[in-house]
C-alpha cells in the first residue's frame, strides 16, 4: 500500500528547515544577478493574518521562487507596518497598550507567515515602531523641511470624530473615514503638510512609461487631476464694504466667459464674511453652519443643489455685466480656488442651480455637425438605441477598443434596409433580439471616440429606436465572440443623454428622452461678440490672450491633488521632529539628536479629541532646548501619519542594521528599484502615490538615481467568500491558518492562484479547495511510477516541452491560474502513463515548485538530492518539440470575428473553406446569404464576405 500524503508533517518540516538554513537569504553584497520581489508589508493591528493579505503575499512569493529557479539572486524581505491608528484603535478595543498588543500580534504574524512556507528573508525584518527605524522616517521629514517641502499652516481640514484626529483627503472613502467609517467634520487647525503638489506634474508624467496595473495608473491620473484653463479675476463689491474685493476663479472653459451669469463661492471661502450684506447675513451664516455638517462627497453628489444669495455682485470682466454672488456647497474649497463663474447653459450643476433660483441662462456654444470618420465602413452607418420598456433603460456597450460607452453603431450592408440593419446589429453585438420601433430622424450629434492617442469625431447617421424583446434580459455570455471587445450595460434615459452631444432638438430622440437644455461639449461660439464663429479651441486661445492683455487673467494649469497632511493628534506614531522656540521660531531637530523617541505611556495615551495629541500631557517629552540658541523650547505634540513610515520601507530592507545612514548607496544602486511589487489597488492614491513622492524626493537629495520605486507593480483582486465581501459582522472571514491545517498551505496557495487572473476578484469556497488538495495528492502518488531506466513516450515528451513553454510564458505575464491549469493537465498525462522517467519527473517537480514548494522539496529529496530544489535550474523547452500538428484558424464574416475552426497546420485553402462552411457556429451567420468571396490567409484566418 502506498504512503499517504501527510501535508502537516511535510510542510512543517520544510518551513522550519528553510528558516533554520536561511534558504531564502541572499548575500546582498555579493549577489550577481539581483531580483527584488516585494509584497506590501502587513500591519499587525489584529490577532492574525487575513486571507486578503495572504493572497497578495503569495502572488509575489511564487514569482520570487520562479525567478530563483531561473538563477536570480532573489530578495523577498518581510516586516511590519505597526504604527498608526489601525494598531492604536485595536489596542483601545482590547484595553491594552499598543506596545504590549503588538509584541503579541507580531509574534503570531511571524509564526503564521513562516509556517506558510513563504520564501522570506527573516534576517532583515523591519518594524516601523522601533526607534532604529523611525529615526530615518524623522530624518526624511527634516530633509523635506530643509527643502521647503515640509511646512506648517492653518487650514480647513477633515476632522474625524471617531478617530479623534485629522485625516488626509486620501483617507476619506465614500464620504467617511476609511478606518472607522465616521463622517468627518471640517475644522480649521494648524497642521504639518508635505508639499506633494510640488511634484504633481512629475508624478503625472512618470505614469506614462511605468509598468504598473492600468487601474492603478488611472486612479492616480484622476487623483492628480491635471486640467488646463485660465484663472480669471472678477471684481466684487457689496454695500457692506466700499472696497473692491477680487474673486479669482479657475475654469477649463474660458471660451464660455460670455455665458457666465452668476458666481458661486464655497461656504468656507475667505471672502464670504467680507462681502455679505447685513440683510443676508443671518441666512448666509445659517447655511454655512448647515453645510459644515456635510462631507465633501455628500456636497458634491447631492441630488438637489442648494445655496443662498450674499447680497453682493461681481462684474464680468469680458462684458462689464453685473452678476450676483451666491454661496453654495456644491462648490468645494479643496478644488480650484473655491469659487466658480457659473455658466448654466454649459454646465449641468450650474444649470440645475440656475433653474431652481431663477437665474439667467445664456447659450454661448453650439455643436458642430457633419464630421465623418474616413473609414469605408462608417460612410453608411446605423445607430440603434435599444431600450427595455419595463424600466425605460437603454442598452449600451462598454467598448474596450475605443474606451467609450456608446449605443450600438454598425454599418448598413448593401441592399439592407435600416430596419434589418438595426435588428441584425443588435443581435450580433449583444446576443439579444430586438424589434425595430421607429426611425428617429436627423442624426445623433457628434460622438467622440478615443483610441489610444488618436481622437476623432464621427457623425452617427440613421438613428433608430429598437425595443428589446426579452424584457428581463441582463448582460450575459450569449455573445462570447464579442467578449474581448465590450460588455453590455444598462443606463437610464438621463445617462443616455449625457453620452450624446445634444445641442440641437431637430430629431425625435431628444423628444423621446426629454429635451436637453445643457450642452457641455465643444463646438462653435455664439452670443460672444469677439468669439462668434470660432471653434472651442480657437475661442479658448483668443480669450486667454485677451485676459492676459487686460491683466484680468492668465493661462493656468490646475491640479486636483492637494498637499499631504501628516499631523495626527494621536499617540501611536513617530513624533514630528520639530521644536518651537520663542526666540528662534520653528526649528527641526538636528540629525545628531534623532531619533526623537516616543515616550512609553502606560495610561492616558488615548486621544482626547481636543485638537492636541496625548504627548502634550508628557512634560518630560514636551520640554526641551532649542537646537539653535540652547534656550527653552517645546516639542511638537503631534505624531506623523503612518503612511510616511510605509512610503520608504523598501529602501530600509536592504540595510536594516545601518545606524549611520538611511541605507548604503552602493547597495541601493545594486538592488533598487524593486523589480516586482503586488498589493491592493485601494492604496492607489495613498501608499502608492506617497511612495512615488518620497522616492522622487530621495532622488533629488542625491541618494538614488531613479523616480519610480517599483519597476513592475500589479494590483491584486479581492478575495470574497461565496461571492460576498468578507467581514467579521457577516462571520465569513477566512483564516489562512485554518486551511493550512485542513488542506495544507501548498493546496491553499494553489487554490487562491487558480481561481482567476491576479487582478480580478475571486470567490473563496470550501468545496473549491478540495480540487487543488486532490491535485497535490495526485502529484504525491505519481512518485511511485518514477523509474531511472524508463523512457517516456514521444507524446509525453512533446506535451512536457509544450508545458514548459506555456508555464514559463504564463509566469512572465503573471498568469498564475493558467500556469496551474497547464501543470494539472500534464499531471493527468503522467497519471495515464505506466511509468515516468526520472529526468521528466525531476523537471516536472521544478516546474511545480513555486506553487507547491514543500511537496516539491520533499519529493525532490527522495531522488537522493543533496541540495534544495530551489538551487536547481528552470527547465528549458526544445522549440522543435512544441510545434502543434493542429491549429485554431480564426473565421471572420465581413471582417468580424465569429469563431475558430481546428485544422492541421498545413491545411489547404479548399479544405479550410469546407471545414469553415460546415461549422455549426459559422453556418448561422451565413444562412440564406450570398457568399461573394472567401479570403484565406494561411495559418491565420478565413474571411467570408457575404451580401
Amino acid at each position: 500500500m502506498s504512503e499517504k500524503y501527510n501535508h502537516k508533517k511535510i510542510e512543517k518540516k520544510w518551513a522550519e528547515k528553510w528558516v533554520k538554513d536561511k534558504s531564502f537569504t541572499p548575500n546582498l553584497e555579493k549577489a550577481k544577478d539581483p531580483y527584488y520581489a516585494l509584497f506590501m508589508f502587513p500591519y499587525p493591528s489584529a490577532e492574525g493574518l487575513h486571507i486578503g493579505n495572504f493572497y497578495a503575499f503569495i502572488c509575489v512569493d511564487v514569482m520570487a521562487k520562479y525567478k530563483r529557479l531561473q538563477g536570480k539572486a532573489v530578495f523577498e524581505p518581510i516586516g511590519f507596518d505597526a504604527f498608526g491608528m489601525h494598531s492604536e484603535n485595536y489596542a483601545l478595543k482590547i484595553n491594552e497598550t499598543p506596545r504590549k498588543m503588538l509584541n503579541r500580534t507580531i509574534a503570531n504574524f511571524r509564526k503564521q507567515l513562516s509556517s506558510a512556507g513563504l520564501g522570506c528573508d527573516w534576517t532583515r525584518e523591519v518594524d516601523t515602531t522601533t526607534s532604529e527605524y523611525y529615526k530615518w522616517t524623522q530624518w526624511i521629514f527634516t530633509k523635506l523641511f530643509e527643502k521647503g517641502l515640509a511646512y506648517q499652516k492653518e487650514a480647513l481640514l477633515n476632522w474625524c470624530p471617531g478617530c479623534k484626529t485629522v485625516l488626509a483627503d486620501e483617507q476619506i472613502e465614500d464620504g467617511v473615514c476609511e478606518r472607522c467609517k465616521t463622517a468627518p467634520e471640517k475644522k480649521t487647525m494648524k497642521q504639518w503638510f508635505l508639499k506633494i503638489t510640488a511634484y504633481a506634474q512629475r508624478l503625472l508624467d512618470g505614469l506614462d512609461d511605468m509598468d504598473w496595473s492600468e487601474i492603478t495608473k488611472h486612479a492616480q491620473r484622476n487623483w492628480i487631476g491635471r486640467s488646463e484653463g485660465a484663472k480669471i479675476v472678477f471684481k466684487a463689491k457689496s454695500q457692506k464694504s466700499k472696497v473692491k474685493n477680487e474673486i479669482e476663479v479657475f475654469t477649463t472653459r474660458p471660451d464660455t466667459l460670455f455665458g457666465a451669469t452668476y458666481m458661486v463661492l464655497s461656504p468656507e471661502h475667505s471672502l464670504v464674511k467680507k462681502i455679505i450684506t447685513p440683510e443676508h447675513k443671518k441666512e448666509v451664516e445659517e447655511y454655512i453652519k448647515k453645510s459644515g455638517a456635510k462631507s465633501d462627497l455628500e456636497r458634491a453628489e447631492a441630488k438637489e443643489k442648494t445655496g443662498v444669495f450674499t447680497g453682493a455682485y461681481a462684474v464680468n470682466p469680458v462684458n462689464n455685466e453685473k452678476i450676483s454672488i451666491w454661496i453654495a456647497d456644491y462648490v468645494l474649497t479643496g478644488y480650484g480656488t473655491g469659487a466658480i463663474m457659473a455658466v448654466p447653459a454649459h454646465d449641468e450643476r450650474d444649470f440645475e442651480f440656475a433653474k431652481k433660483y431663477n437665474l439667467p441662462i445664456k447659450k454661448v456654444v453650439i455643436p458642430i455637425f457633419g464630421d465623418k470618420h474616413e473609414q469605408e465602413e462608417y460612410r453608411e452607418t446605423i445607430t440603434a438605441l435599444i431600450y427595455r420598456k419595463k424600466d425605460n433603460k437603454f442598452l449600451y456597450l462598454d467598448d474596450n477598443h475605443y474606451k467609450i460607452v456608446a449605443p450600438i453603431i454598425g454599418g448598413i450592408e448593401k441592399g439592407e434596409s435600416i430596419k434589418d440593419a438595426a435588428e441584425r446589429e443588435a443581435y450580433e453585438e449583444t446576443g439579444y433580439k430586438a424589434r425595430f420601433v421607429k426611425k428617429l430622424g436627423g442624426q445623433i450629434e457628434s460622438h467622440f471616440f478615443a483610441s489610444h492617442k488618436n481622437v476623432w469625431r464621427h457623425r452617427l447617421d440613421q438613428p433608430v429606436l429598437c425595443e428589446l424583446l426579452d424584457e428581463n434580459a441582463e448582460p450575459d455570455e450569449i455573445s462570447k465572440e464579442e467578449d474581448n471587445k465590450h460588455k453590455v450595460i444598462w443606463i437610464t434615459a438621463e445617462e443616455a443623454l449625457k453620452r450624446i452631444a445634444h445641442g440641437d432638438n431637430k430629431m425625435g430622440l431628444l423628444k423621446y428622452l426629454g429635451k436637453a437644455e445643457v450642452f457641455t461639449g465643444e463646438g462653435r461660439n455664439v452670443n460672444s461678440i469677439s468669439l462668434n464663429g470660432l471653434t472651442t479651441k480657437e475661442a479658448k486661445e483668443k480669450m486667454i490672450k485677451w485676459l492676459e492683455e487686460k491683466k484680468v487673467g492668465k493661462k493656468t494649469i490646475n491640479y486636483k491633488l492637494r498637499d499631504w497632511c501628516i499631523s495626527r493628534q494621536r499617540y501611536w506614531g513617530p513624533p514630528v521632529p520639530i521644536v518651537y522656540c520663542d526666540k528662534c521660531g520653528v526649528q527641526s531637530v538636528p540629525e545628531k539628536d534623532l531619533p526623537v523617541k516616543l515616550p512609553e505611556m502606560e495610561k492616558d495615551w488615548e486621544p482626547a479629541g481636543d485638537g492636541r495629541g496625548p504627548l502634550a500631557k508628557v512634560d518630560g517629552f514636551m520640554k526641551t532646548v532649542c537646537p539653535k540658541c540652547g534656550g527653552f523650547a517645546e516639542r511638537e505634540p503631534d505624531v506623523m501619519d503612518n503612511f510616511l513610515d510605509s512610503a520608504w520601507y523598501f529602501f530600509r530592507y536592504i540595510d536594516t542594521k545601518n545606524g549611520k545612514e538611511i541605507f548604503d548607496k552602493k547597495l541601493g544602486k545594486k538592488w533598487l528599484p524593486v523589480d516586482f511589487y503586488v498589493g491592493g489597488n485601494e492604496h492607489a492614491v495613498l501608499h502608492l502615490m506617497y511612495t512615488r513622492f518620497i522616492t522622487m524626493a530621495l532622488h533629488d537629495l542625491g541618494l538614488i538615481n531613479f523616480d519610480n520605486p517599483f519597476k513592475k507593480f500589479r494590483a491584486n483582486g479581492m478575495i470574497l467568500k461565496d461571492g460576498k465581501k468578507m467581514s467579521k459582522s457577516k462571520g465569513n472571514v477566512v483564516n489562512p491558518e485554518e486551511y493550512g491545517e485542513k488542506i495544507g498551505y501548498d493546496a491553499l496557495k494553489t487554490y487562491l492562484l487558480f481561481l482567476g487572473p491576479l487582478s480580478e476578484d475571486r470567490s473563496f469556497s470550501d468545496a473549491g479547495t478540495q480540487g487543488t488538495k486532490r491535485w497535490v495528492e495526485k502529484i504525491f502518488r505519481l512518485e511511485e511510477k518514477v523509474s531511472n531506466n524508463y523512457k517516456d513516450s514521444e507524446n509525453t515528451i512533446k506535451k512536457f516541452h509544450q508545458t514548459i513553454k506555456a508555464v514559463t510564458d504564463d509566469f512572465e505575464n503573471q498568469k498564475y491560474n493558467t500556469a496551474i491549469a497547464r501543470l494539472m493537465e500534464f499531471t493527468n498525462t503522467l497519471s495515464a502513463e505506466k511509468n515516468i522517467s526520472s529526468q521528466t519527473w525531476e523537471k516536472f517537480l521544478i516546474l511545480a515548485a513555486p506553487f507547491v514548494p514543500a511537496l516539491a522539496e520533499e519529493l525532490y529529496e527522495k531522488l537522493n538530492a543533496e541540495e534544495s530544489i530551489f538551487k536547481q535550474k528552470w527547465p528549458e523547452y526544445n522549440p522543435e518539440l512544441i510545434k502543434d500538428e493542429l491549429i485554431n484558424l480564426a473565421v471572420q464574416i465581413n471582417g468580424k470575428f465569429r469563431g475558430t475552426i481546428e485544422t492541421e497546420v498545413d491545411v489547404s485553402e479548399d479544405e479550410a473553406k469546407k471545414i469553415a462552411l460546415k461549422n455549426e457556429k459559422i453556418k448561422k451567420w451565413i444562412e440564406n446569404k450570398e457568399i461573394i468571396k472567401i479570403i484565406f490567409i494561411k495559418g491565420r484566418l478565413i474571411n467570408i464576405i457575404i451580401k
